[in-house]
Formats: structure tokens, C-alpha cells, sequence
């Protein structure tokens, strides 16, 4: 016997991308950062790839001084990275994530000024400033 989710997967998954995607631009219109729905807010059915969808992760996103560049990157410098369009950010930290196991580390990152990202007893990453 078959039941939920498994009779109509299609009818579940129009479902859950329009509660994820509802939500996360919800979210991203009250911050004031209706930019970041089209870079973020993803077009694509739940299951095929990871949605990041939690308010935490939305603010972080949101904040003034952060950037999604969702650009390829043509050259990385010493502290910025120059995109194909021709725009260069300065950065402090690139992010490379597949996300794949993206809690552990090779070692303990060090950020500026001496902010040391670990990986905690309780199994979180966090930032120390």
C-alpha cells in the first residue's frame, strides 16, 4: 500500500517548492532585499538540489554587507575576485560549497582580524570576533 507523498510525488513537490519559494521571497521582500530573489529563490522542483530556506541563512544573506554574486568567476586575487561581466568585489572570504559535508574542516580557518572559525564540541561551525 502506497500512501502520501508516494501516490502523487508530482502534486507534493508543486506543493513544497511553492511553500519554500513563497517563503524565502516572503522573507527577502521584508528585509528589503527583493534583489536576492531572483539570485536565490530557486526555480528548479524540491529534491533536486539542496534549498536553503531558513531564516537564519536568509538574514545572513540580507545583511549590508555581504554579496551573492551569482556571476562565473574569471580571476581570484589576493583579497577580491573579478567576475566575467568585468566587476570586481573585494572579499574576505570565497566560499566554494557543493554542499557536500560543508561542516568540516581541513583545520581551523583563521579570518580578520583574528577570528578563528572552528569546529565546536557541540558540532557547530562558529565565528568568534
Amino acid at each position: 500500500m502506497r500512501i502520501g507523498i508516494f501516490n502523487k510525488p508530482e502534486v507534493y513537490n508543486e506543493r513544497a517548492q511553492k511553500l519554500f519559494t513563497g517563503y524565502m521571497t516572503r522573507m527577502l521582500t521584508k528585509l528589503g532585499r527583493e534583489d536576492l530573489i531572483e539570485k536565490v529563490v530557486p526555480d528548479y522542483p524540491v529534491g533536486c538540489k539542496r534549498i536553503a530556506y531558513s531564516k537564519i541563512y536568509l538574514e545572513g544573506l540580507a545583511r549590508n554587507n555581504v554579496v551573492v554574486e551569482r556571476s562565473e568567476i574569471a580571476q581570484v586575487k589576493s583579497n577580491s575576485i573579478v567576475t566575467e561581466n568585468g566587476q570586481e568585489n573585494e572579499i574576505d572570504v570565497l566560499v566554494l560549497a557543493t554542499g557536500f559535508i560543508t561542516q568540516d574542516y581541513m583545520g581551523p580557518l583563521q579570518g580578520k582580524p583574528n577570528n578563528t572559525m572552528t569546529w565546536v564540541d557541540n558540532h557547530r561551525s562558529e565565528i568568534y570576533d
